[in-house]
């Protein structure tokens, strides 16, 4: 890989902010650019670098926009609550605000990849190079893309959907186009990326493993997803973020049109055949990756965050992945060591360096309580634990958590964290107090820089994709569909039981039995919500919270997310007075984390309904003049942008 980096150099774009002004920083004819099988790998690993960057997946994503799933929290005190742009506060209403500073840039980003690879394809049917090998490199670049745009289409609905670049002014100004329009581009440069991509043996010829290069069974993967996603937006098309009035005013259509991205399906289908047939589609991409893919799982679960030895890096069960090993020759932001680790971490390299960005993105206290209460948790036995879970025997959960206390390397201290007995009441809240996450926890971290790679995509995932999709196309507790679910995540739980020391039985939990959700009041959605807190356990940290939380509909999120976490803040053992202590609201845990003794989440879901996507960014409505202020606002919009 790295001999393609002098190449990158000379041909890669420079982005503006702005992402329709990028433009080549060389004047190199096409022939340089695009005349030679090396040229067209810098090229598309120039494509592949626009997902680094400050406000990328790696940056500051997982900070600012995962605290809108509810799930990740911030690791600082109240005082950013006051943080003029609002950057944490926002995050209460489950959304990002207009004028946020991450909102427009992670919305630039993306367009930067868009922007490139479109570039990229535009080029390659007059590339001297062969065609078998300019095939490949087009179903990367349309996997890039396809990717791109399943991100900027989950995040604000409506964006414009370029196919190619713009050659004048005007074209450059583009307006909004229909969320199920840009759908159905996602699904066509999928299933080209899927027909010509290399597979996983040329991958490996051409750029080795550790290079982070995805694989033709990499868009069968992403494709299952996005049908997902697809499935989940229309079971809940009465409750999701668009409004029918304003559809049928804004496109002349008064519901999603899903017959580009769904064979069998028309413009007039119903909802319900439309949600059925994407979930049959999730389901049949899942199983064909499940069953004739090259993916495995990792034999044990902590394998995957170890980065120690040099097969981590070349695990099976990578299927996309943003690498910073030592072979991938990248060099861009990390953010996920510093900003999810505590200070001077014992197991890294780190002993003298402070950087006061530690630990910016944290574990929540209700997820870590729901993650005990569901996979055999222990509570503690001292008068301040006796009712909170202290402990989890899933091993996927310390490997995930880090939390009780860590030994400071820079000095040998010993600091506690929750649940500790004295952690659990903070007199005067200390950020040091509050459980971190661990999965990043590299040995060559120094406060800057370290090795640890990030999952885009794993196949673990791919088993609770299939798990998800059998169980929305079950009509019964016990069916066929019902039993296929089930044994996907048994897949996915046998690897978590079997994650301990060597020599060691398999662990209890995590463990489903056969008749877990048969009773409840309702079995069906029981067991969706079920799948939906194994997705979180089993890839919480790995940037997927914000995303789950928000395509199942308004009411979902109020009943499963927001009224929950407003209900467990409120939760006797999370204040101060049954303890007999002294200056209780100095103890009040929801005063010392959110600034407020009363909740400050919104719970509605006629609010809700307006936070299902993010607000669309301010300054791209001031930059582009094919988007009014008007054609910006969400169908519900319920909060405003902010005032500077």
């Amino acid at each position: 890989m790295k001999k393609f980096l002098t190449l990158l150099t000379a041909f890669v774009l420079l982005t503006s902010c702005h992402f329709l002004d990028e433009k080549p920083t060389t004047s190199l004819g096409d022939e340089d650019a695009y005349g030679s099988t090396g040229a067209l790998e810098a090229q598309i690993y120039g494509v592949l670098m626009r997902f680094y960057g400050d406000a990328m997946i790696t940056g500051n994503m997982n900070e600012f926009l995962m605290d809108c799933s509810g799930l990740i929290h911030w690791g600082d005190a109240p005082s950013r609550l006051t943080d003029a742009q609002q950057r944490w506060t926002c995050s209460f209403a489950f959304t990002q605000y207009s004028s946020h500073p991450l909102n427009y840039n992670e919305y630039c980003g993306f367009f930067a990849v868009v922007d490139r690879a479109t570039r990229l394809l535009e080029h390659l049917p007059d590339s001297p190079v062969d065609e078998g090998f300019k095939r490949e490199i087009g179903g990367e670049a349309r996997f890039y893309r396809a990717l791109a745009y399943f991100y900027l289409v989950r995040g604000w609905g409506d964006v414009p959907l370029r196919t190619r670049t713009a050659t004048n002014y005007e074209e450059s100004n583009a307006p909004r186009d229909a969320f199920w329009k840009v759908y159905a581009q996602i699904v066509e440069d999928l299933e080209y990326a899927f027909e010509n991509m290399r597979d996983y043996g040329r991958t490996l010829e051409v750029a080795g493993q550790a290079a982070g290069r995805p694989c033709r069974w990499a868009a069968q993967s992403l494709l299952s997803y996005v049908y997902l996603t697809i499935g989940t937006l229309t079971a809940h098309s009465d409750d999701n973020f668009w409004d029918p009035a304003k559809r049928q005013e804004r496109y002349g259509v008064s519901q999603p049109d899903f017959s580009g991205a769904l064979d069998g399906i028309t413009a007039s289908s119903s909802m319900e055949d439309v949600s059925k047939k994407a979930f049959e589609e999730a389901l049949r991409c899942a199983e064909d990756v499940i069953q004739n893919g090259p993916y495995e799982l990792a034999p044990k679960y902590q394998d995957l965050f170890r980065w120690t030895n040099p097969e981590d890096y070349t695990l099976k069960e990578r299927i996309f992945v943003l690498t910073n090993s030592p072979e991938s020759g990248t060099s861009a932001s990390n953010y996920t060591a510093i900003r999810s680790l505590p200070r001077f971490p014992e197991g890294t390299a780190n002993v003298s360096v402070n950087n006061n960005n530690y630990g910016r993105w944290r574990p929540t206290r209700f997820v870590y309580q729901k993650w005990c209460e569901t996979h055999g948790g222990v509570k503690g036995d001292a008068q301040t634990t006796s009712e909170i879970y202290v402990s989890c025997p899933d091993p996927r959960f310390d490997v995930t958590i880090w939390h009780d206390g860590y030994t400071r390397q820079d000095t040998g201290d010993f600091l506690e964290l929750y649940p500790s007995p004295g952690r659990v009441f903070n007199r005067i809240y200390n950020a040091d107090m509050e459980p971190f996450f661990r999965k990043y926890l590299d040995p060559t971290y120094d406060a800057n820089s370290g090795r640890a790679d990030f999952y885009v995509l794993r196949f673990a995932e791919v088993y609770l994709i299939a798990a998800e999709a059998a169980a929305n196309l079950s009509t019964g507790a016990g069916d066929a569909n019902w039993q296929k679910a089930m044994e996907y995540v048994e897949t996915v739980h046998a690897r978590a039981r079997h994650s301990v020391p060597d020599g060691e039985p398999d662990a209890e939990f995590p463990k489903w039995e056969s008749n877990r959700f048969q009773d409840a009041a309702d079995p069906h959605q029981a067991l969706i919500n079920g799948i939906f807190w194994e997705r979180i356990f089993e890839l919480y940290a790995e940037g997927h919270e914000y995303w789950d939380t928000h395509r199942m509909g308004a009411t979902w999120l109020a009943e499963n997310i927001a009224q929950p976490i407003v209900d467990f803040l409120l939760l006797p053992e999370q204040q101060y007075d049954r303890y007999d202590r002294a200056a209780p609201n100095d103890r009040n845990f929801c005063l010392r984390h959110y600034g407020s003794n009363t909740p400050p989440y919104r719970t509605a879901p006629a609010d809700l309904r307006g936070s299902l996507i993010l607000e669309f960014p301010q300054q791209e409505i001031v930059s582009n003049h094919g988007i009014s202020q008007e054609d910006a606002t969400n169908d519900f919009l319920t909060v405003h942008p902010v005032t500077q």
